[in-house]
């Protein structure tokens, strides 16, 4: 029977992003591991209106 490996870094998707990094760098991260073409992904805010790219995550949080 085949032992089961444990993964020592988990998929790029789970990978948390730093508070002091622009949105901008995650929408790429998004679209990159997705295979979504540049300008697909828009963040949203509650209110429906889309958030700078400019932003911190720390904004986001």
């Amino acid at each position: 029977m085949a032992k089961k490996v444990k993964r020592a870094l988990k998929g790029r998707r789970y990978q948390r992003a730093h508070k002091d990094g622009a949105l901008r760098t995650i929408k790429r991260h998004i679209e990159k591991t997705y295979g979504l073409p540049p300008g697909s992904v828009q963040l949203i805010k509650p209110d429906g209106r889309r958030m700078r790219e400019d932003a911190k995550v720390l904004a986001v949080r």
